[in-house]
């Protein structure tokens, strides 16, 4: 029941609304918005990494590993396709504005390395 808890947890965390009194330029917006989706997904990912295990030790019954390994694939792709979805806003972006804000762009494209290494390690 804790994982479960700890995953609902999450998925509302990630469709918190932030703080009224702030205002973001658009860039900005977009940068928090995605390293929070690939946080989210990462965390997702630990969950099911922790989850998996602690049925692996508590379980031997080849019916039950089989349906554990159906939901572990499940949340392993949702993890993935977060990573993916993330990635592609990024590459908008970054075309985007890559004439006006190199700044910007430079913190964009530095998220979108985290993302490649979030999706390499959430698919190992």
């Amino acid at each position: 029941a804790s994982f479960k808890d700890a995953k609902f947890a999450l998925l509302i965390i990630a469709g918190m609304p932030r703080e009224e009194g702030k205002r973001l330029n658009p860039s900005a917006l977009m940068y928090t918005k995605c390293r929070d989706q690939i946080n989210s997904a990462l965390l997702s990912e630990r969950i099911t990494d922790c989850h998996v295990q602690n049925f692996s030790l508590e379980t031997t019954r080849k019916e039950q590993e089989v349906t554990e390994g159906a939901f572990s694939h499940v949340n392993y792709c949702q993890a993935s396709t977060m990573v993916l979805e993330t990635k592609a806003q990024l590459i908008k972006e970054i075309e985007f504005n890559s004439a006006d804000a190199h700044g910007e762009v430079n913190g964009l494209k530095d998220l979108l390395n985290e993302a490649n290494l979030a999706l390499s390690r959430i698919l190992s």
